[in-house]
């Protein structure tokens, strides 16, 4: 959902992630188009990302992800519309903020990471998960060692398998203010909340964004060579499921 606020001292774009809350708000191929679409169309507008639900965005859509893998042998056009999105915001001239109120997962993580200001609620968590498929977890890392270089720190590959609460989040510098959940209910936040974001935005250093790219690009290689062993696990197990479906009914695909 995009609206558009009207006041002319400060125009804000404002998107809400609310495709599929039941769903944690994941980032499938759609949703990604229209998020990117929203941002490359917005103008000199503000922008403001809100979500719906109890999760802010669980990351790249699993089913997507799958789906490409059992398809196209390769999950390299889900990352490569993701690191397009990413690149969108980062290249954003204008203010980006976004508002997580839950629970960040994955790409949700980076996807945050994206915006220039990034308010938390005290609920919120942010997720970055430890699992069978930790090269596609490291193609967030560049972007979360953006953030850190933003505002005066050094990179860190300490980043897999944390689970880091509103606070930590804010120590890591991925959360840059803790708000209330009331200040969202005002119906001039969009435009206060934009006005407290230019106080604690820092610009992004070209050299450093250009440096955040190249790390996309070869954490995206990585991710490609290390999946070949997933695709393999993925096909098995999906060869296996059809053959317990055909099993169960045989008469099935006659």
């Amino acid at each position: 959902m995009v609206s558009d606020t009207g006041e002319p001292d400060e125009p804000v774009r404002v998107i809400v992630l609310n495709d599929r809350p039941e769903s944690a708000n994941s980032l499938t191929f759609g949703v990604m188009a229209e998020l990117q679409a929203a941002v490359e169309s917005a103008g000199d507008r503000a922008i403001l990302l809100l979500a719906k639900g109890k999760s802010f965005c669980s990351g790249l859509d699993r089913f997507d992800v799958l789906k490409a893998i059992v398809t196209e042998e390769s999950c390299e056009r889900p990352l490569e519309r993701l690191l397009a999105l990413y690149s969108t915001i980062l290249r954003y001239e204008p203010l980006t903020v976004c508002v997580v109120q839950g629970e960040a997962v994955g790409g949700g993580v980076g996807l945050a990471a994206c915006f220039d200001c990034v308010f938390a609620l005290p609920e919120a968590v942010m997720t970055i998960p430890f699992g069978a498929y930790v090269p596609l977890a490291r193609v967030l890392i560049p972007v979360l060692n953006l953030r850190r270089v933003r505002f005066g720190f050094q990179d860190t590959d300490d980043w897999i398998g944390k689970s880091l609460p509103a606070g930590e989040a804010q120590g890591r510098q991925l959360v840059n203010e803790i708000i209330h959940r009331d200040e969202l209910n005002d119906a001039d936040a969009p435009r206060e909340l934009t006005r407290r974001a230019r106080r604690n935005a820092r610009p992004i250093d070209p050299v450093a964004l250009a440096r955040c790219e190249s790390g996309f690009e070869q954490a995206k290689e990585a991710a490609l060579k290390a999946e070949v062993g997933f695709a393999i696990g993925v096909g098995l197990i999906h060869n296996i499921l059809g053959s317990l479906i055909h099993g169960l009914n045989p008469d099935r695909g006659k």
